[in-house]
């Protein structure tokens, strides 16, 4: 159904960061950051991100190790960002992804609302 010569077909376009954030701002969304560690994004980066408006951040990731996830909570909290939690799961291709750390990251969530 999504393959060029079906109907359901859209040629994706490339657009950089910057322009993503307002494009969700002008839909009445949230930008986020998905799973930074994996896509190795700099941490100067990020902060630009921030500077342009930036809402949230996901710091519970698989990809993230105990220290990275501690490192994200520590930029999100000094830049006012909201924090989400991903299981990365992208149906029957990634099975494997699915629940990874979960349970861990939702005892770590649970004991920063206290």
């Amino acid at each position: 159904l999504f393959t060029p010569d079906k109907p359901f077909y859209h040629k994706r376009g490339i657009i950089d960061a910057f322009e993503s954030v307002d494009i969700a701002h002008a839909a009445g969304g949230k930008s986020i950051i998905a799973h930074p560690i994996h896509s190795k994004l700099e941490w100067s980066f990020m902060k630009e991100l921030v500077d342009h408006g930036l809402d949230g951040i996901e710091v519970y990731h698989h990809s993230a190790n105990w220290f990275e996830k501690r490192r994200l909570r520590r930029f999100a909290k000094k830049n006012n960002l909201l924090v989400t939690l991903g299981s990365d799961f992208h149906g029957v291709y990634y099975p494997h992804y699915f629940g990874l750390n979960i349970k861990k990251d939702l005892a770590w969530i649970k004991k920063e609302m206290k």
